[in-house]
């Protein structure tokens, strides 16, 4: 795929009109209005919108302050406007054009939504019975003082001691553990829970938390929250890979597990959302002298609901 710096102006019109005719039917319009607004309050020093190859030129408020005042960009209307969306998808074309993930996409022709169903239906999740009887056994586990796994806290794991402490201070569970290998546990659970034991049955493989929450005791180990995904799509199910499609898949990704195990969030969702977290680790840091905000904002999220998408 040449670079969309080296493409000429004319060439640049012509892979953003593909492009975005893939994406969205509303396409020819959202181009006409982007072009008008572009013609009637233009970026100082571009003559075209398709001169501009730089996407943070196009996101810089100021720079582009005349353009998105524009009526074109700014009248009101249900979802916004065509020019603006317009603008949005040239931008993202800017993006993807120097992302190596849409380059190989492009070369091999395949379309994300191609990748997205392929990723999907090779993850390998447990069964559905077995997800019910590990998780039962799991909220047994935290309720009845037996062995809970979390992974590690802070660098060198050194702040895991404060969660194992609140866990102790609020579910009086003395057997909160800090995970040796920091996916040990969930690894040996989802090889007992499918069978399948990753470089003996299945290869290139990884093992993978879904909603992440790894420091929460209850979804550390959660059956329904870890599953094997192939290593030529994890990348995108993490928050290390930036970019659109990652976004877009991680959104897919999400919606297909959440409809797999919807009951068993919900169920999740009612147990924490029965505590007052955020005034029991106010409690906690109180009573054990604990002066780390850090910590307590970290708590915070690790032991929300899952929003459902």
């Amino acid at each position: 795929m040449k670079s969309v710096t080296k493409m000429t102006v004319a060439e640049r019109r012509t892979e953003f009109d593909k492009y975005i005719k893939n994406k969205v039917k509303s396409a020819p319009r959202y181009i006409a209005d982007l072009e008008k607004g572009f013609s009637e309050a233009p970026v100082i020093g571009y003559g075209s919108i398709y001169e501009i190859t730089d996407p943070d030129l196009l996101e810089d408020p100021v720079a582009t302050k005349a353009l998105r005042e524009s009526s074109v960009f700014t009248r009101l209307s249900v979802g916004g406007t065509a020019g603006l969306a317009g603008l949005n998808w040239y931008i993202r074309f800017l993006k993807d054009y120097r992302d190596s993930y849409y380059d190989f996409l492009q070369h091999f022709d395949i379309k994300p939504k191609e990748l997205f169903d392929w990723g999907m239906n090779a993850c390998i999740f447990p069964p559905l019975d077995t997800v019910e009887r590990e998780w039962n056994d799991l909220k047994h586990r935290i309720f009845n003082n037996e062995a809970v796994y979390i992974r590690g806290y802070g660098r060198d794991a050194h702040g895991t001691r404060l969660y194992i402490d609140f866990y102790k201070f609020v579910f009086e569970n003395e057997h909160i553990l800090k995970d040796p290998t920091n996916n040990n546990k969930p690894t040996s659970n989802l090889r007992r829970m499918t069978g399948l034991v990753r470089n003996k049955d299945i290869y290139n493989y990884q093992v993978s938390h879904i909603w992440g929450q790894t420091k929460n005791l209850f979804l550390f180990e959660a059956p329904w929250n870890v599953c094997y995904t192939p290593k030529i799509i994890d990348p995108f199910t993490g928050h290390e890979t930036k970019g659109d499609l990652p976004c877009e898949f991680q959104v897919s990704f999400i919606k297909y597990a959440q409809k797999k195990y919807k009951r068993f969030i919900n169920d999740y969702n009612r147990i924490i959302s029965t505590y007052d977290i955020e005034g029991l680790l106010n409690d906690y840091c109180a009573a054990y002298s604990v002066a780390d905000e850090r910590f307590v904002s970290d708590a915070l999220k690790e032991l929300s609901p899952i929003v459902l998408i």
